[in-house]
């Protein structure tokens, strides 16, 4: 929480359907530990009777990476914020309702682990997803089981030992984005398809994502908490933190 205002919310637009929007737009709804733990909360609550979960973030980002405040804490604090953003990548892919990602603005870090988490995910052209500079000393090993799956280990391997981020055409090139619109569409199109999936019959759409889940092996954690642990590991190092907190100075104007 930051004051009496929560860091997510879950919103219910019409029948069938439940919003999760990331709160905390002053800091592009970077998954801090708090932000996490909410978001983790609400998603368990999400009941049968939704079978469309919208992911959004307020403001003009969907989720602009994790909080480097909280990674140079202290190594405890990377491993508990990397392990609940593993959780959460987790709960949005196991929650029995087809999930959509909103993706307006930037999906980084964090933002990119959820964008690549969910059923769906509709962005524009210029939407920047994918992971801080590899020259950070940072790894985006917590996504690698998901960015395999997703657009499969030739086109991971490279996206990942590369770093940076992508413009939201190459996105969609790539398969990260299942949905490329114009911005003036996003909201429209995202509407459109949570209500073709309204229609679908929820039972054989549940029972498909269970089994392609089981298919894929997302619902097994002995790797996806490896993954946690090896991106962790390396973001708790004295270099890696050096690193994260001369980026995050400002230049010095002499």
């Amino acid at each position: 929480m930051r004051g009496s205002m929560p860091l997510a919310r879950l919103e219910h637009p019409k029948d069938g359907r439940a919003d999760l929007v990331l709160a905390h737009p002053e800091r592009r709804n970077a998954t801090s530990i708090g932000l996490l733990e909410e978001a983790i909360r609400l998603i368990q609550g999400v009941g049968s009777d939704r079978s469309v979960l919208v992911i959004r973030g307020e403001g003009p980002h969907f989720c602009a990476g994790i909080d480097l405040d909280e990674v140079l804490e202290s190594s405890d604090t990377c491993f508990r914020l990397l392990r609940l953003l593993s959780q959460l990548m987790r709960e949005v892919r196991r929650v029995p309702a087809i999930t959509i990602a909103l993706v307006q603005g930037a999906a980084i870090g964090g933002g990119f682990g959820l964008l690549c988490a969910c059923d769906f995910a509709i962005g524009t052209p210029n939407t920047k997803v994918g992971y801080p500079p590899i020259e950070l000393g940072l790894s985006p090993a917590l996504m690698t089981p998901w960015l395999v799956q997703k657009i499969g280990p030739s086109a991971a391997r490279a996206f990942m030992l590369r770093g940076g981020t992508n413009t939201g055409t190459e996105a969609a090139r790539l398969g990260l984005l299942t949905d490329l619109v114009a911005e003036e569409e996003l909201s429209e199109s995202t509407d459109r398809l949570a209500d073709q999936l309204l229609g679908a019959d929820p039972t054989a759409l549940r029972t498909t994502k269970r089994y392609l889940n089981h298919f894929e092996g997302s619902d097994q954690d002995v790797i996806l908490d490896h993954a946690a642990d090896v991106s962790a590991t390396l973001m708790s190092r004295d270099a890696t933190q050096r690193r994260v907190s001369s980026f995050r100075q400002p230049p010095n104007p002499h």
